[in-house]
């Protein structure tokens, strides 16, 4: 079964990889309101962030290399 999370995620990479950044953002957001700690998701947040300059890009991207520094 498929939680709102993994659609967030599957949906918001189509949408960064169509250049919908906005509509990217804006999922990986819904994603991260129950999955808070969701390393791809705050990834995706972050970049689709930057390519719409939006001002919480990069504390999504400092987030995730916290829960993730090795990567």
């Amino acid at each position: 079964m498929s939680t709102q999370p993994d659609n967030a995620r599957q949906t918001a990479r189509f949408q960064f990889d169509a250049a919908e950044y906005r509509a990217s953002l804006e999922t990986a957001r819904a994603g991260l309101s129950e999955a808070p700690d969701d390393i791809e998701l705050l990834v995706i947040a972050g970049r689709a962030g930057i390519e719409c300059d939006d001002e919480g890009a990069v504390e999504h991207l400092r987030r995730a290399s916290e829960l993730a520094p090795g990567e």
